[in-house]
C-alpha cells in the first residue's frame, strides 16, 4: 500500500492518504455525479439534496466516502464551526495527488 499527499477539492488542505483509498473515493466522486444525472434524466429536474438518490458504489467506495465526510467534519467540529476555504478555493471535486 502506497500513501502519497493529496489535495482536498484542489485546495490548501492537503492529507496523506493511501492511494487506493484516493481512487476509491474518487471513484465515489463520479459515482454520486453519475446519480445525479440519473435522476434528472428520469425525473426532468435537477437532484436538490432533498430527495432520496441512488448511487452506484462498491461497499469500499461508500466506506471511503463517508470516512473523508467524517475527516472534513471533525476539521469543521475542530475549527468551531467552519474550515476557511473559500469556494473559489475548490478547484476540482476530487482528492488531486500532489
Amino acid at each position: 500500500m502506497s500513501q502519497s499527499a493529496y489535495s482536498w477539492m484542489g485546495t490548501r488542505l492537503h492529507l496523506v492518504i493511501d492511494d487506493d483509498v484516493a481512487t476509491a473515493y474518487n471513484q465515489a466522486q463520479d459515482a454520486f455525479f453519475e446519480a445525479q444525472k440519473h435522476h434528472k434524466k428520469t425525473t426532468g429536474q435537477d437532484w436538490t439534496g432533498r430527495e432520496p438518490l441512488s448511487i452506484d458504489w462498491t461497499p469500499e467506495q461508500q466506506r471511503v466516502w463517508n470516512a473523508m465526510a467524517d475527516v472534513i467534519n471533525k476539521l469543521v467540529e475542530l475549527n468551531g464551526g467552519g474550515i476557511d476555504i473559500p469556494q473559489e478555493e475548490c478547484t476540482s471535486d476530487y482528492l488531486v495527488k500532489l
